[in-house]
């Protein structure tokens, strides 16, 4: 694609390939750098040439014991194409603004929007940089007033590769496509779970929690990558990811084994924040996954109650 005019923007180089989808940069007729998404011909079993200590979304196959699965291109275009009308009908609020929704020359849809300004909190914490908790209440604020728009409820794929940092202020990327559920046009999205998928990437939802829970697991797992510098759960050395045991009371046992306890480190001046942590984590993780599918749609309320709980925890 590096050459080619698509609807007057230009592609200038290739980026990154994430877990559905290729990344390329381009030029609009005024020179801003913008974003073009193509999805790759197969994705979601944890493949791609992400970028350094990046990773990489998954899908998997709910309908029993949940496993990692591959998905086809035309499950992919259609994970891209409900990504497109969901980030039309946002118009930027809280994330990147799509400026096109075109077609490449192999028939496949492609996203065209505005480049995410800031650096990426997986930048960030690659970096060494000092960072505070207090992004975590950056995050859920604009995760909050993004709900406001009627079409988002809540991410379902939150990580540090996905949250962009700016003069305090906080921009998101890539959301879940499962997200609208009920204010989307046809073909009905509730589709993608009457086939039994769901996206997650495993370090930040190892349980495979659906709906908001999995944006406060996220939130948690970060807050703790913040503070150690590390990912609470190695799940590289289990004798088997979380989703194959087929008893998930099982798996969440075996997981958190490995599990090391902030509280261990606690001080009087940061016990509550870590106390705050520890149960998130854990509470989300007994929640696991729904075999009979997603849970209700949750309301603002949800998230403003979780972002007091941290805010006090945080000393606010």
């Amino acid at each position: 694609m590096i050459g080619q005019t698509i609807n007057n923007y230009t592609v200038r180089d290739y980026l990154s390939s994430g877990g559905f989808s290729h990344v390329y940069l381009a030029s609009s007729p005024g020179g801003e750098d913008v974003i073009i998404k193509k999805g790759r011909e197969t994705g979601g079993d944890g493949s791609g040439t992400v970028p350094f200590n990046a990773k990489p979304c998954h899908s998997f196959d709910m309908r029993s014991s949940p496993f990692n699965i591959s998905l086809d291109k035309n499950n992919i275009d259609q994970i891209l194409e409900l990504e497109g009308r969901l980030l039309s009908r946002m118009g930027g609020q809280g994330f990147p603004k799509l400026l096109a929704l075109a077609q490449s020359d192999d028939n496949r849809p492609l996203l065209i929007m505005e480049k995410a300004t800031g650096t990426s909190l997986r930048d960030s914490l690659s970096d060494k940089q000092s960072l505070s908790p207090n992004i975590l209440l950056q995050i859920i604020d604009r995760l909050i007033k993004t709900q406001k728009t009627g079409y988002f409820f809540y991410h379902g794929d939150l990580k540090p590769e996905h949250v962009f940092l700016f003069e305090n202020k906080v921009t998101l990327i890539d959301p879940s496509p499962q997200l609208p559920l009920h204010k989307m046009p046809p073909p009905d999205p509730t589709a993608l779970y009457t086939m039994g998928f769901q996206l997650a990437t495993p370090p930040y939802n190892p349980f495979l929690v659906q709906g908001e829970g999995a944006d406060r697991l996220a939130l948690a797992i970060m807050g703790y990558e913040i503070i150690t510098g590390s990912l609470p759960f190695k799940t590289d050395t289990l004798p088997q990811p979380i989703w194959a045991f087929t008893d998930p009371a099982y798996g969440y046992d075996q997981l958190f084994k490995e599990y090391i306890p902030l509280m261990e480190n606690g001080t009087a001046e940061n016990q509550a924040l870590f106390n705050f942590i520890d149960q998130t984590i854990q509470e989300e993780g007994k929640r696991g996954w729904h075999p009979d599918g997603p849970p209700l749609m949750p309301t603002a309320d949800l998230l403003t109650t979780f972002r007091g709980h941290l805010s006090k925890a945080l000393g606010g």
